[in-house]
């Protein structure tokens, strides 16, 4: 579950870089 919530943030901060 750690690893899952994780991988969800790292994701999400790729999401707003492309965003920026």
């Amino acid at each position: 579950m750690h690893s899952f919530v994780k991988k969800t943030d790292h994701l999400e901060m790729l999401c707003i870089s492309f965003d920026i």
